[in-house]
């Protein structure tokens, strides 16, 4: 009997997963972005950010709402609930256009030697899905903030503030750098593990030391 061996080849597929933000070309990060988010207005389910980011001496710059998110590993965030978009240099306001391709981009002039950009927006929570009620707030930061492109998200650092309604407490791996009158601060982080991290709150939560 004669034995024939036979070599079987396994195609071998690599997948590659899609981060939370998109990133672009590699840019010199000047500061941390400011974020603060208030999440005080349960009644109308809106959630108000106040964003400053750092300037790099440009005279443009093109800011990114995400499109992924962390929970359904999809690009299911809708940038239809960003609202009220307003953008300010020096306290003066600054016209932005949207991208025609991409919705998710918007384009921004800038004066001359401005060193930080201001933008002032709301986000429209779902009515249904317990993101935000009278008793819960579900703080998911990728649909509450704008973040620049040309720069990794790794590199951009991010100190976030939020403000809860009276009587709230918060959970998250954040760490917290101080907490007094409803508002928390929390130490600065990377924007790619501000996104991994969201907050929890509510009016009836107690945390116990294990």
């Amino acid at each position: 009997m004669r034995l024939t061996s036979k070599l079987v080849v396994a195609p071998i597929l690599c997948c590659a997963i899609p981060s939370t933000l998109a990133r672009a070309s590699v840019a010199s990060p000047k500061g941390p972005i400011q974020l603060q988010v208030d999440a005080t207005d349960t009644v109308h389910k809106v959630f108000s950010v106040t964003e400053v980011i750092p300037l790099h001496g440009e005279d443009s710059i093109t800011l990114l709402y995400p499109r992924w998110e962390i929970g359904s590993h999809a690009p299911t965030i809708s940038v239809a609930d960003l609202a009220g978009l307003e953008l300010q240099v020096n306290g003066q306001p600054v016209e932005w256009r949207r991208d025609p391709l991409d919705v998710n981009a918007f384009h921004v002039s800038l004066p001359r030697n401005a060193t930080t950009l201001e933008a002032h927006f709301q986000y429209l929570s779902p009515v249904s899905g317990g993101v935000m009620s009278r008793n819960i707030v579900q703080v998911q930061w990728e649909h509450m903030l704008l973040y620049p492109q040309g720069m990794k998200v790794k590199d951009i650092s991010v100190a976030a503030q939020l403000r809860l309604p009276a009587g709230f407490q918060a959970a998250s791996s954040l760490r917290v750098l101080k907490a007094a009158d409803n508002t928390i601060d929390y130490q600065l982080c990377p924007l790619s593990e501000l996104a991994d991290a969201p907050v929890v709150a509510g009016r009836f939560m107690s945390s116990w030391l294990l």
